[in-house]
């Protein structure tokens, strides 16, 4: 099994859907000129899901299907997804899937939040999810935006159990398992953002490189930096259907909290 495992109501893994086999080639490529990852690439039979690995140690999945171009899923971890499915309807969600059976490594299940945004449940069975986190190359923070943050807010603290922070912006708030920050809600910041959705924020060794890169490989570059609590940011995006990404300078303090 991939480490470590993760707690219940935190994330535990982000992976991406892509239309074309020219596409998952072309994302394989620029994730790995970016950070330098391996891929594991599966067959027809598993809709040539690939799992992105840095070193030995798994950060990101790409799989192929019909009319989802570029979506990005954030899954949180879940000791029960049937209970956690049943919980997030009573709570307003809307079941997008069913609960299946990933083989031997896990069950999911794919909810459409009460403010609008795809999120989804992971159960693991052999497959923990990510195997780093916090480092160069792997995620370091989440971010919801929708256009009512409180009420996202509200939801997951329910559903994940988990307690929230008051940043002092009353625009924003953060979710804790613990003392570990790991996630924001935020709101949209207007139509260029689109529709409410999890951005997972990877870490990059330096934005400067990474803007470079994302350029040189045919990408493009959306945000140049931003400074941030923690550090800085910058979005670029992949060549095909353009979907941003958002990275996060590596080796500075988490946001506060963190």
């Amino acid at each position: 099994m991939d480490t470590p495992t993760h707690h219940p109501g935190t994330p535990a893994w982000v992976d991406a859907t892509v239309d074309s086999l020219e596409a998952h080639e072309a994302w394989r490529a620029f994730f790995t000129a970016l950070f330098g990852w391996r891929w594991d690439v599966g067959g027809s039979d598993v809709s040539h899901y690939a799992v992105a690995r840095d070193g030995e140690r798994a950060v990101f999945g790409l799989t192929l299907g019909e009319g989802a171009p570029g979506r990005l899923t954030t899954y949180f971890a879940t000791g029960d997804a049937d209970s956690s499915l049943a919980a997030a309807v009573a709570l307003g969600a809307r079941p997008a899937s069913a609960v299946a059976d990933v083989g031997d490594l896990g069950r999911t299940v794919l909810l459409e939040d009460p403010v609008g945004a795809s999120v989804a449940l992971w159960e693991a069975g052999t497959f923990a999810g990510f195997g780093v986190v916090n480092e160069a190359g792997a995620p370091g923070w989440f971010d919801h935006h929708s256009d009512d943050p409180a009420a996202a807010a509200v939801f997951y603290r329910s559903l994940l159990g988990h307690g929230l922070v008051e940043t002092g912006d009353p625009t924003m708030s953060v979710i804790a398992d613990g003392d570990r920050w790991f996630a924001s809600f935020s709101p949209t910041q207007g139509p260029e953002q689109g529709p409410a959705a999890w951005n997972p924020i990877y870490l990059g060794d330096s934005l400067e490189r990474v803007r470079e890169v994302a350029v040189r490989v045919g990408g493009s570059v959306l945000l140049e930096e931003m400074a941030v609590p923690g550090g800085a940011i910058c979005v670029v995006a992949e060549p095909t259907h353009h979907t941003p990404l958002t990275v996060m300078r590596a080796g500075e303090p988490a946001p506060a909290g963190g």
